[in-house]
């Protein structure tokens, strides 16, 4: 694969995952998707705020894992390892 296309198909995967995951969250505003590409990963980075968390990670963690299967095999398509990293808030209970 060549450096120019698996630069568009990163980018285009990135896309894609913001996309799912506003209609998911229904914050199109408060939703950002940055990729960084590793050696070996691309890292597909969702930045949200404290209220979004909990339908993007959805009952029992099936959402953000049905998007993680989504985007890995998009990527795996292409060569390309990819994983999806959602941000921590600790509960303060």
């Amino acid at each position: 694969m060549s450096e120019a296309s698996g630069t568009d198909i990163r980018e285009e995967t990135r896309q894609i995952l913001e996309t799912l995951v506003k209609r998911i969250t229904n914050d199109a505003h408060g939703i950002k998707v940055t990729c960084q590409v590793g050696e070996r990963t691309t890292v597909y980075a969702v930045d949200c705020s404290k209220d979004s968390i909990g339908r993007i990670i959805g009952a029992k963690g099936k959402n953000i894992t049905s998007l993680r299967n989504i985007i890995a095999a998009i990527m795996a398509a292409n060569g390309i390892r990819a994983i999806i990293e959602i941000p921590y808030y600790k509960n303060e209970n």
